[in-house]
């Protein structure tokens, strides 16, 4: 269940795989502003001993390494909002209105129903999840008990209209998608209802067996409702293909919310205008040498055609000199990457991304961020200076406040910022080191196997740009424990 309670903290760095730390980010607009601006600022404290620095780490590894996902935030219904009749921004209302009128967009309606029906379940799971240990016995189980007859409610409605659908649309498009929302609900509901009962039966003093039984019936209604309809030709093969399966069936679902975007690099513009300004300075200087020293001399004397070669040389490098020094100056004004953010229709600009990425010196490591950096630093050689070179990646976020004029359940962005480290880690040491000690009974010596790893401390700065003078700024810190095979935790300072 562990890897279902990260993904529902947003704002929490957690692991995505043994290489990958991801973030996920919420991005609300204020109505009251036209544009929203978000600036968040990572500040990563790689130590020296893995010989990370501008040198064997360009900007190019960072952005290959590196990953935004931008799509919308799932809009938020529970279980008792969709069910009700009246609530016309409900999917499952409007489906009903869509398939009667058989409106072009019933497609992304259906996939949008499957991202509700999932947030809305995975809320309610967190919910109970976090309350095991602390809810009373009698409400805890009858707060199970109401999320049993929830989900019961909601799957007949939902395999109610399937059925419906099935026999007034004649559409194998629509009725493809409505079959792969329908599995998909399935798997949603055996996953969190699964996790959830691992986690109540750790406190069985606390899960009545009609708790359990409820659970249980929902499981393996389920279980059997899939293998009759949808697992039958996978059950026979091999565990991999069902899995494979199940991604795809997340990536469909998804689909709905997901943004198209366009990305450039800044950096092409900027070196054509700089290269034609460090050519014309350098085609000047070569002019000016001609015309002093080459007063006199014949323009077909060997003399005058050495001097002219000489001074060209000297042209090309003064250029190239120019170029790549006004280069490295401007690249500090100006971000790496500049992305468009796309509604729906994919001509309309919502929003904008612009990141920008270097190593930067202690020195210029503001005040706030070293105070976090070096709070609640454990006690082994506390007062020894850490060598360590700091990454630096800045990303500003800006929003319109109406996303989407004809669909006001879309108000907000998620982005999903992620970082492969296996590029950081090839110089690190083996994972385990032998370490002997002397037993004091048979002063023998004994072999232990101790564990080799490395803090990567990241501090994340978040500002959000507001009319008030005060902005609204957070800063957190994490420390990712990690050794040569990857990230084996990450605690939160």
């Amino acid at each position: 269940m562990d890897e279902f309670w990260h993904d529902y903290a947003t704002g929490q760095l957690h692991i995505r795989d043994r290489w990958q730390f991801e973030l996920k980010s919420d991005f609300t607009p204020w109505p009251a502003q036209k544009i929203n601006t978000y600036t968040q600022e990572f500040y990563l404290f790689i130590p020296n001993a893995l010989q990370v620095n501008e040198f064997t780490y360009s900007k190019e590894d960072f952005y290959r390494d590196q990953t935004n996902l931008i799509r919308y935030k799932t809009p938020e219904f529970t279980f008792k909002e969709l069910l009700n009749p009246v609530n016309r921004l409900s999917p499952l209302q409007r489906l009903k209105t869509l398939i009667a009128e058989k409106a072009p967009e019933v497609e992304s309606e259906i996939k949008l129903l499957g991202n509700v029906i999932r947030s809305a379940l995975r809320d309610r799971v967190f919910h109970l999840v976090d309350k095991i240990e602390t809810e009373g016995e009698k409400e805890l189980n009858h707060q199970c008990q109401n999320l049993a007859s929830e989900i019961d409610q909601v799957r007949t409605a939902f395999r109610k209209l399937l059925l419906e659908c099935k026999a007034e649309w004649l559409s194998p498009t629509v009725r493809t998608h409505l079959s792969y929302v329908d599995e998909f609900v399935s798997n949603t509901i055996h996953t969190y209802l699964t996790g959830l009962l691992r986690h109540l039966r750790r406190q069985p003093a606390k899960l009545a067996e009609k708790t359990d039984d409820a659970l249980c019936t929902l499981i393996l209604d389920e279980q059997g409702y899939r293998q009759q309809h949808f697992d039958g030709e996978w059950l026979e093969q091999s565990d991999d293909r069902i899995l494979y399966k199940h991604g795809l069936l997340n990536k469909f679902i998804i689909e709905s919310l997901h943004l198209n975007t366009q990305r450039h690099s800044i950096q092409t513009p900027i070196g054509h205008l700089i290269g034609s300004f460090a050519a014309g300075i350098a085609m000047l200087v070569w002019a000016g040498f001609v015309v002093v020293f080459g007063i006199g001399l014949n323009l077909t004397t060997q003399a005058f055609i050495l001097l002219s070669v000489v001074f060209y040389i000297l042209k090309d490098r003064i250029k190239e000199g120019i170029r790549s020094l006004s280069f490295r100056k401007a690249l500090k004004w100006f971000y790496d990457y500049k992305t468009k953010i796309l509604a729906t229709d994919d001509q309309t600009v919502v929003g904008g991304l612009k990141e920008s990425f270097s190593f930067i010196p202690e020195e210029r490591i503001p005040k706030e961020i070293n105070l976090v950096r070096n709070r609640e630093f454990h006690n082994i050689l506390e007062t020894f200076r850490r060598p360590e070179h700091i990454m630096y990646y800045k990303r500003t976020v800006s929003l319109k406040t109406t996303l989407e004029t004809h669909d006001p359940r879309r108000h907000g962005l998620n982005i999903l910022f992620r970082l492969n480290i296996y590029p950081l880690l090839i110089k690190a040491s083996d994972p385990y080191f032998d370490y002997h000690i002397v037993e004091p009974e048979t002063r023998k010596l004994k072999r232990l196997s101790l564990p080799k790893v490395y803090h990567l401390n990241i501090v994340i700065k978040s500002t959000q740009q507001a009319k008030t003078p005060k902005q609204l700024v957070t800063i957190e810190k994490y420390r990712l424990i990690i050794d040569k095979n990857g990230i084996k935790s990450i605690e939160t300072i």
